[in-house]
């Protein structure tokens, strides 16, 4: 058969098929005619559409081979290359074992591969180039080179000589150093160092790093990923879900966005979008709405939320909410350092530490050190105490209880709440201790009983049967807190060191109290919170119902939310009148006023005892006054209004009519009717 014969047969339509020729001999070219026909018609799946031509193109020049058989009898010859075949065409080198030539046209067999810029590299088992067009189809075994450690593998790849650009419609596997990518379909942008990949794409790496998705974008100098699609990456135990974004796979940092999640064992993160760095272990997430951070120790939500995983740092902003089993955070803005449980808040700001809850616009809040200030509208309450304090500036020392509160402007509140009733109180300055009071007190029979021999290890010879601390304070100097330990006197009594605890509230200048029950003002006062007492010094007054109690100094006792009983000590004096024109008067050492359900019952005054009581029929028109001198003389209450008194001792009395008395001179030692300055509203306070 003639040579031109079987090119004829051939069919030469600018395209050629897939096949791999090895032709050892040049000489015998009806065998290399025949085999290149048969290869034609097994691989003709595999033929590429028409290519128009380009204007002008570059010819294909031919720098070596072993053997070359040309046929002329066609327009544009054919040319067949065999052995050591080197290719150049547009600034590339093709290398292959055997080719076939015809104008542009040109099919590389074995051993082929494609040079350009000293850095792209590509090797199949056979080529089809178009050099019109510029492009290359590779068949079988298809490996690609750009640079170090960069390589892609595929069964059939389109590459556009000028463009660098390589695209494969089938599986291809591209290696990058530690991460290598596998796909159904992509472009390998050569210039760019860009990869796009599409369908079923999955990325891994290094310490168990794993990326799934459907589409993606991958700069291969850099190793950052772009999503074109919904994806997933696990990155040893932690693992992140979002619908776009971008990762740096070398530095471990990336943005996610769109309903992103991340995933550390037991910790969620939820945000629309969540900023990641691996290597510094900082999560950012931000929202519109709220972002969410759940572990089994914290919860968090705010619009931005920072996490230092490494450090244990927290930052919430805006519209922030923090919460573990000892503390509850809301404010605009919270900072919170978890080994050191310190909190920095700003924006208004609500802080539970226990039974504390304090709020303010700004609060700073160490809870190791339980030291914390708070600036702007504070409210700090006592939850477990139902106690409150509401001013400008706090400042406030958890291990002392200490709690120091101003105002701006105006003054600082004191609140004691109740199921019965809320009492106000408010003054120049406001401050809270806790004070420690050691005491002796004697044991019982029975717990003396109890105690074992080695317990009494420490003994006086005391001859009181009891002993007070105050008196011999040498005696226990030694003995701490914690040891408590038990005094032994005589052998037979035993006293027991005791440390009483006790929280005390303070109101320094222009004392106001406003109960439904009671009012009252002082220069200072003292509030002992565990047994509900109020101490008021200088000039106090205290008000209930049609009644006016002043003294040196005078002690109130609440019980269930409402007033339990009154202790003027010092210059007592009790004023009490219906229609503010005529007071009955009782004055005293020492006075007591009992109450019962809120409502004074009794009042009874102590040590040099005056009385001036004015008698009223049954018409409740005033008959004569009653002027009582005793040891003692009891007022008895009614519905707020005197039915009867009591004199004790010897009682000296003396009744006047009403018109033959100056009422003036009846008025007792230190009389001031203060109705005035008596608080009747919170305004007044």
């Amino acid at each position: 058969m003639r040579v031109n014969d079987v090119y004829q047969c051939m069919r030469w339509d600018g395209v050629f098929r897939h096949s791999k020729l090895i032709v050892n001999n040049c000489t015998r070219v009806a065998i290399i005619c025949v085999l290149f026909l048969v290869a034609e018609q097994g691989f003709g799946q595999f033929l590429p559409p028409p290519i128009q031509k380009k204007s002008d193109p570059k010819k294909i020049t031919i720098h070596s081979n072993d053997n070359q058989i040309i046929d002329g009898s066609v327009d544009p010859p054919i040319q067949y290359l065999n052995g050591n075949v080197k290719i150049f065409h547009s600034n590339t080198f093709m290398f292959c074992d055997s080719a076939i030539i015809r104008g542009n046209l040109l099919r590389m067999y074995g051993n082929v591969s494609l040079l350009q810029n000293d850095t792209i590299r590509i090797f199949a088992d056979s080529i089809f180039y178009n050099g019109d067009m510029l492009k290359a189809f590779l068949f079988n075994r298809v490996y690609l080179e750009n640079g170090n450690n960069k390589s892609l593998f595929s069964s059939y790849l389109e590459y556009d000589v000028q463009q660098k650009i390589g695209m494969y419609p089938t599986n291809a596997k591209l290696i990058d150093g530690d991460n290598t990518l596998i796909s159904k379909r992509g472009k390998y942008f050569l210039n760019e160092k860009k990869a796009v990949f599409y369908n079923n794409v999955e990325i891994t790496g290094k310490e168990n790093f794993r990326l799934v998705t459907d589409s993606i974008s991958y700069q291969t100098d850099i190793e950052k990923t772009n999503f074109l699609a919904p994806v997933y990456i696990r990155s040893d135990s932690s693992e992140l879900y979002s619908n776009t974004g971008w990762f740096d796979i070398k530095n471990e940092i990336g943005d996610f966005y769109g309903n992103a999640q991340y995933r550390k064992g037991n910790t969620n993160a939820l945000a629309d979008t969540i900023s990641y760095n691996g290597l510094e272990k900082m999560i950012h997430l931000k929202s519109t709405g709220l972002s969410q951070y759940i572990s089994d120790t914290d919860t968090a939500f705010a619009k931005r939320i920072l996490y230092d995983r490494s450090n244990e740092l927290f930052t919430l902003i805006d519209s922030s909410w923090y919460h573990n089993k000892n503390n509850d955070v809301k404010g605009n803005v919270i900072f919170f350092d978890k080994k050191s449980d310190l909190f920095k808040v700003s924006g208004r700001a609500t802080i539970m530490d226990g039974a504390n809850i304090i709020q303010g616009d700004t609060v700073n809040y160490d809870k190791l050190a339980k030291f914390g200030k708070a600036n702007g509208h504070v409210f700090w309450q006592d939850t477990s105490s139902k106690v409150a304090v509401k001013s400008d500036l706090l400042e406030f020392k958890g291990e002392q209880n200490y709690l120091l509160a101003h105002n701006f402007i105006g003054r600082p509140m004191f609140l004691s709440f109740s199921d019965a009733d809320t009492l106000f109180m408010k003054a120049d300055t406001l401050k809270s201790k806790k004070e420690i009071t050691p005491r002796v007190r004697i044991l019982s029979e029975g717990e003396k009983y109890a105690l074992s021999d080695d317990t009494l290890n420490i003994k006086y010879n005391v001859k009181n049967d009891s002993i007070a601390f105050n008196d011999h304070p040498e005696r226990f100097a030694s003995i701490s807190d914690s040891l408590l330990s038990k005094v032994e006197i005589f052998g037979d009594t035993i006293l027991y060191p005791v440390i009483d605890t006790t929280v005390k509230f303070y109101g320094l200048h222009d004392v106001r109290i406003l109960k439904s029950d009671l009012q009252a003002t002082c220069d200072s006062l003292v509030f002992n919170q565990s047994d509900s007492i109020f101490i008021l010094y200088k000039q106090p007054f205290v008000w209930s119902d049609s009644s006016q109690l002043r003294g040196d100094t005078i002690s109130v006792f609440i019980k269930n939310g409402k007033v339990d009983m009154l202790d003027v000590t010092s210059n007592a004096l009790a004023l009490n009148s219906t229609d503010l024109q005529f007071f009955n008067q009782l004055s005293g050492r020492k006075l007591i006023s009992l109450f019962n359900n809120g409502k004074m019952s009794n009042m009874s005054v102590f040590g040099n005892a005056q009385m001036v009581y004015y008698l009223q029929d049954n018409k409740k028109a005033y008959i004569g006054v009653n002027t009582t001198e005793s040891s003692r003389i009891t007022f008895y209450f009614e519905n707020n209004k005197i039915i009867h008194t009591k004199e004790y001792i010897e009682p000296r009395s003396k009744v006047f009519p009403m018109q033959k008395v100056n009422h003036d001179n009846l008025k007792l030692k230190g009389f001031i009717w203060n109705d005035e300055n008596r608080p009747k509203s919170k305004l007044d306070l």
